[in-house]
């Protein structure tokens, strides 16, 4: 099984909350793990606004930022380009997404359509995952 993770779903695997438990199920049960470049960007933001609004947990939320840079090879990541760009720009248009979300789209399309199958969509964003719904991905937490 392929599964897609946008941000929402990635954080969940390093930083504990609410879903964090069945993310890592589902990533357990993957083949395969992939998201697009911008994640390690959007993670590490929301790391360090997490330490910047809980300081008292910080060296805790360090530690689970050193395990996601040190996980990060493990990952299929979807290079953006000028295609992957347009494709995105499309689904913004047709599923009223915000950028970053379009973007996330777009590359689990592309994992879908170069993989030939149906590939997992981890997410936590209800729009986002009604799109991915209706581009023939299973969206997992739906």
């Amino acid at each position: 099984m392929i599964v897609y993770f946008d941000t929402s779903a990635l954080f969940k695997l390093f930083v504990l909350e609410a879903g964090s438990v069945e993310v890592n199920a589902v990533r357990r049960k993957a083949a395969m793990s992939a998201t697009v470049l911008v994640t390690y960007a959007e993670v590490q933001a929301a790391f360090a606004r997490r330490i910047r609004e809980q300081p008292a947990i910080a060296p805790s939320l360090r530690l689970d930022q050193k395990d996601f840079v040190a996980d990060w090879t493990n990952w299929g990541v979807i290079g953006m380009d000028q295609p992957l760009m347009r494709q995105a720009a499309h689904l913004a248009d047709a599923f009223a997404l915000r950028g970053y979300d379009s973007i996330q789209l777009a590359a689990a399309a592309y994992t879908q359509q170069q993989s030939q199958t149906t590939i997992t969509f981890a997410c936590f964003d209800e729009r986002l995952n009604k799109a991915a719904s209706l581009l023939g991905m299973t969206a997992v937490f739906l």
